[in-house]
């Protein structure tokens, strides 16, 4: 892709995107939207990898309105024999650790293997100051059906 007025380079981070595209108006706002980690809670027979908390860039930065605030990303890994079903919940909560939104996302993790999850956080609600993570088993029952 060729670099210039109206174009996106591809390599580059976030904040180098569209400095030419915004006359160098554009800013990143991620350090201003800082969560603190409650904490993270894992049943017995999951194992808790990493995690990280992704925000999306500006919307100046990105040329489109995002579709989502932000993402938690991380990795799991199941030390049970047979498959299961896993959902990775992340609240937001308050100053007073009061809940606001919970956002989830829902694997399949064969019998001791890793897996990925990416919970996508669709709005960052008035007040939110902190999040965490529950990841717990469940039957497949309790999974959505999105057509």
């Amino acid at each position: 892709m060729q670099s210039g007025v109206g174009q996106v380079r591809t390599g580059l981070p976030w904040e180098a995107l569209t400095t030419e595209l915004t006359g160098g108006t554009c800013k990143d706002t991620s350090s201003t939207n800082r969560l603190d980690l409650l904490g993270i809670e894992t049943e017995s027979g999951i194992e808790y990898e990493w995690h990280k908390l992704v925000t999306a860039p500006p919307p100046c930065c990105s040329a489109l309105i995002p579709l989502y605030w932000g993402r938690v990303i991380g990795c799991v890994t199941s030390a049970r024999a047979g498959e299961i079903t896993v959902r990775v919940a992340v609240t937001l909560f308050d100053n007073n650790a009061q809940p606001l939104d919970t956002y989830s996302d829902f694997l399949a993790i064969e019998a001791e293997e890793k897996e990925q999850f990416d919970v996508r956080i669709k709005d960052l609600p008035l007040g939110a100051k902190a999040y965490g993570i529950t990841i717990k088993i469940v039957d497949l029952e309790e999974v959505p059906y999105i057509p």
